[in-house]
């Protein structure tokens, strides 16, 4: 009896070094791939870029917007379905406001450079589509000059700000806004007509059953040891 418990708990120690060794291994392999994609992504956005298509919404406005503040098109179009579904009413709980959901801080910051709203009260252009695009469009453009030209970081600093992007040396561990670049980028592929796999996407339904098997494989030679212990009065057995 002692010896198969014995066999059995040491089998399950090499399971579940087996098991973190799959999960080490998984993880750092999507976190490779996801590196290279957001590089040809930060390549291909730093490209002037073509008008977006006319069967856009906006896409006069954003072209022109884009044109003027140097930023390719397919960002602001990305920004712009990322942050209201091209909504221009949109409101978020935080007072984010219009097409491109500026605050109203960024908002007075960026229109006393550029002088947007062309002596009209701010109220009465946060939804009118030319003047929220400008505005939303130099603030990218902005935060571009900020991270040097990477539009990873500058995108995750529009979604969360540059204080959390800067405090973090790159994109910060926030779902939201990781989840808000994977939909710029898969925009941004439609737009061009070319396929799109966020990295590790193909190993969502894999992550729980391994989980699950991990915290099993665990909870089990748990009870193993217990029953080693209990039997030897000591842990001396191992």
């Amino acid at each position: 009896m002692r010896s198969r418990l014995l066999r059995t708990w040491r089998f399950l120690v090499w399971l579940l070094l087996a098991e973190l060794l799959t999960y080490g291994v998984l993880h750092t392999a999507v976190l490779g791939y996801r590196t290279l994609s957001w590089r040809h992504f930060n390549n291909r956005a730093a490209a002037p870029g073509q008008p977006v298509p006319a069967d856009i919404p906006y896409a006069g406005l954003i072209n022109q917007a884009a044109g003027a503040a140097g930023v390719n098109p397919e960002l602001v179009a990305g920004v712009i379905f990322a942050e209201s579904s091209f909504n221009p009413q949109a409101v978020s709980p935080t007072g984010a406001r219009g097409l491109m959901q500026v605050m109203p801080a960024t908002w007075r910051q960026i229109n006393s450079e550029i002088h947007a709203t062309g002596g009209r009260s701010d109220e009465a252009c946060y939804f009118d589509p030319a003047v929220n695009i400008r505005i939303g469009t130099a603030y990218l453009s902005r935060l571009l000059e900020r991270y040097k030209g990477n539009a990873v970081q500058a995108l995750a600093a529009y979604n969360a700000g540059p204080q959390a992007v800067d405090d973090y040396g790159g994109v910060p561990p926030y779902d939201e806004t990781r989840q808000y670049l994977a939909r710029i980028a898969r925009y941004s592929s439609e737009l061009r007509q070319e396929p799109f796999t966020w990295p590790g996407d193909d190993l969502n339904a894999f992550w729980p059953p391994l989980h699950l098997l991990t915290g099993a494989t665990l909870l089990l030679l748990v009870c193993q040891g217990r029953q080693l212990r209990n039997r030897h009065k000591s842990w001396r057995w191992y």
